[in-house]
């Protein structure tokens, strides 16, 4: 896969490239970036991309766990894994939290909206694709669902991590 000799820091920038370059998939199938002004539209979004992308970065996560495993390249794992784990967790975080946000976390919150970007994207695609060209408006089955990828895309790469065995 990877050379043994290539330092980790670069081990750990081709892991970020590769969940950047997933990330970036779920963004261009929705066909909407968020910004601070709402959603933006940049092309066309592609429904059955939309829906299939949680499956795939479960599948991402999944078998960069289990090759980087079986490969000793811990340092590749862990640079993907963070790029997976993020975006996902803020996601959750961002989208289950039924408070107003006070006035002194506004800042907090708009720090965790901004590195769950590439999810909140991703998910207004897979709302889309399900519902339509309607909002989403409170938690509907489509939030759970995601929310619910999302969780599985966090832990389950962990879990292949720990259990695979090495070479």
């Amino acid at each position: 896969m990877l050379k043994k000799e290539m330092p980790d820091r670069v081990k750990i920038l081709i892991g970020i490239a590769l969940s950047l370059v997933v990330w970036g998939i779920g963004v261009l199938a929705s066909g909407e970036v968020l910004t601070l002004y709402g959603y933006d539209r940049f092309g066309k979004r592609i429904d059955f991309l939309c829906i299939i992308f949680p499956v795939i970065l479960i599948l991402f996560g999944s078998v960069i766990a289990a090759v980087c495993k079986r490969n000793s390249n811990d340092a590749l794992f862990f640079g993907a894994y963070l790029f997976i784990a993020v975006p996902a967790l803020f996601f959750i975080i961002v989208t289950l939290n039924p408070f107003e946000v006070p006035g002194f976390l506004t800042i907090l919150f708009l720090i965790f909206a901004a590195l769950a970007v590439p999810a909140l994207s991703s998910f207004m695609g897979f709302f889309k694709a399900v519902y339509g060209n309607t909002l989403p408006v409170g938690i509907s089955e489509a939030h759970v669902a995601f929310c619910i990828a999302m969780a599985v895309a966090i832990v389950l790469p962990l879990i292949l991590y720990k259990f695979v065995k090495s070479k």
